[in-house]
């Protein structure tokens, strides 16, 4: 459990790409829950999205680029 821990504590420092694309949607779905626009079950996907993107490394978004054709 301690490993884990720190684990995310490193990718959230270390991997700070992903990190603010997961804040930025942990914080947009919890306030769409608060302006009205959505109640928490709507929300939920992207409050859970946001969090993995938290704690994953800017690996996966260099994969994703490098895996994604250019037209």
């Amino acid at each position: 459990m301690i490993n884990f821990l720190n684990l995310i504590k490193r990718n959230i420092v270390k991997s700070y790409k992903t990190t603010t694309v997961g804040l930025i949607l942990l914080i947009a779905g919890i306030a769409s829950v608060f302006y009205d626009k959505a109640t928490w079950i709507d929300s939920t996907g992207i409050i859970l999205i946001g969090i993995g993107l938290i704690i994953s490394p800017d690996t996966i978004k260099k994969k994703i680029d490098s895996e994604t054709p250019c037209p």
